[in-house]
């Protein structure tokens, strides 16, 4: 709204300020022209204090975008993935207005801004956060099917575009390459899946094993198999915090509680 805009614009020349500050401060009295050189000690303490707060300043926004990205992506799991209604260029809309957002916010906060190594960190982190959900929420919708699968390889793309507009995707390591190996596993039919080569493996190995089983139990076509956010009646945005709260080794517990209950229900040989 226009008094959190308002309030950000006031952070950001707050920002703007103190980098200004701090850069000066290096270049009077560091030992080298250019900012890089030894500064005493006491005075180096203070420009440390300068920099934290000015890395305090960022917060607000980047956490607003942050959030606003999460709910837009939550839409993933309501909008008919099978359906052309409404998309653009291949993409869901959930997708484009994902990129919206980012392009909006590397204009109006990102490029605004003085450059400093806070404001690379927070963007770095914003770019890894929109992978990791679109990575989690991506292998959470059920069902899944082959049209829905890649409608969603293109979201991927559009989404991937989109971050690398604020950085490189290449610089996010672990969520880049975990991107692509689910760009990976989006490809692969039910047998390759059930062949489990080692280059198969191999080129999952980015992905938690919790999500590639997510992922499994989205192809599930029988009726009788309830997916585990699905079996403790909670949405996926709400098992989604449950993620962020647990460990993988307690993810992992949790899948394997589906498929036991699962097998408990089938029939037993001679029934």
């Amino acid at each position: 709204n226009r008094l959190s805009n308002v309030r950000d614009w006031h952070l950001m020349q707050c920002y703007n300020g103190l980098v200004t500050l701090t850069t000066a401060t290096k270049r009077v009295l560091g030992s080298e022209e250019d900012g890089s050189g030894y500064l005493p000690s006491q005075i180096a303490k203070e420009v440390e204090v300068l920099c934290r707060l000015a890395e305090l300043l960022l917060d607000g926004p980047f956490a607003s975008c942050s959030s606003q990205i999460t709910r837009t992506l939550h839409r993933i799991h309501t909008e008919d993935l099978t359906s052309s209604r409404g998309i653009e260029d291949g993409c869901s809309l959930y997708a484009v207005d994902i990129g919206l957002q980012l392009s909006m916010f590397s204009d109006g906060i990102i490029q605004s801004i003085a450059r400093s190594r806070a404001l690379g960190s927070m963007t770095r982190n914003l770019g890894r956060h929109v992978l990791d959900m679109f990575v989690r929420h991506a292998v959470l919708v059920f069902p899944l099917s082959e049209t829905g699968r890649h409608r969603l390889a293109t979201d991927m793309a559009r989404i991937e575009h989109a971050v690398d507009s604020i950085c490189p995707v290449g610089a996010l390591r672990e969520s880049y390459m975990a991107l692509r190996s689910l760009r990976n596993l989006f490809s692969l039919c039910d047998d390759e899946l059930i062949a489990a080569t080692p280059s198969l493996i191999e080129s999952l190995i980015y992905l938690r094993p919790s999500h590639v089983a997510y992922h499994l139990f989205s192809r599930c076509s029988d009726s009788k198999f309830v997916h585990p956010h699905r079996r403790d009646n909670k949405t996926p945005s709400e098992f989604s915090d449950w993620l962020d709260a647990h460990s993988e080794d307690e993810a992992w517990a949790d899948v394997l509680k589906s498929v036991q209950n699962y097998e408990a229900g089938l029939p037993h040989p001679g029934q």
